[in-house]
């Protein structure tokens, strides 16, 4: 018995519903992107792992994340639409 083995281009077209739904997935962890790790990048990997971690590791703690991490993504939010003016 063989199995099909399902291409990228199909997976890309099944997800198009959810485009709007889903969070970005950081371009230095796509086998296709050869990038150093920028700003951009770093606040993308922050929101993932932000949204698992809030939802799956601290969903059921009243405290959330860390004031630490929230501090450290939006102070890199605020470089880079600073840069970007």
């Amino acid at each position: 018995m063989s199995r099909r083995v399902r291409g990228g281009r199909s997976r890309r077209s099944a997800g198009r519903q959810y485009h709007d739904r889903l969070l970005p997935l950081p371009g230095f962890l796509r086998e296709e992107i050869d990038a150093d790790v920028s700003g951009v990048f770093l606040c993308e990997g922050l929101a993932l792992t932000g949204y698992f971690l809030g939802r799956h590791v601290m969903g059921d703690t009243r405290h959330g994340l860390p004031a630490a991490r929230e501090r450290l993504a939006n102070s890199l939010r605020r470089t880079l639409v600073s840069k970007n003016d």
